[in-house]
């Protein structure tokens, strides 16, 4: 059985609008949550980055996409973003890809200071 109810255009334009907004919205905090990750992995590693702001929110999205994946979507969740597979992710890139390059230097204060972060979101 067939509806004949008639929308007007303006209401499905509208709904096409906020569907729009939505999504930019989304994708937004995305961007800002990859750049964070890549930002504190990059600052935590002492790694240089290439690239700058893009490189790491790169570096962001290809480490959460592994850590989601290898470790599956667990901890703190904000708009679907997982952050601590996340993490584990982007320091798992960034270590392998930038330690042939000898770019990384991971001292123990950067150990210390990881183990605390890790106990603290564990809590």
């Amino acid at each position: 059985m067939q509806s004949n109810v008639k929308v007007p255009i303006e209401y499905s334009i509208k709904a096409i609008h906020i569907k729009v907004y939505s999504i930019i919205r989304t994708a937004k905090v995305e961007l800002i949550m990859y750049g964070l990750t890549g930002a504190i992995v990059g600052s935590l590693l002492n790694a240089n980055i290439p690239g700058g702001g893009i490189g790491i929110v790169i570096a962001g999205f290809i480490g959460s996409w592994i850590g989601t994946i290898l470790f599956g979507a667990w901890g703190p969740e904000f708009v679907g973003f997982y952050f601590i597979p996340s993490l584990i992710g982007t320091i798992l890139l960034i270590f392998v890809t930038f330690n042939r390059k000898k770019i990384i230097t991971v001292s123990s204060v950067t150990l210390r200071t990881l183990r605390n972060l890790i106990r603290w979101i564990s809590r």
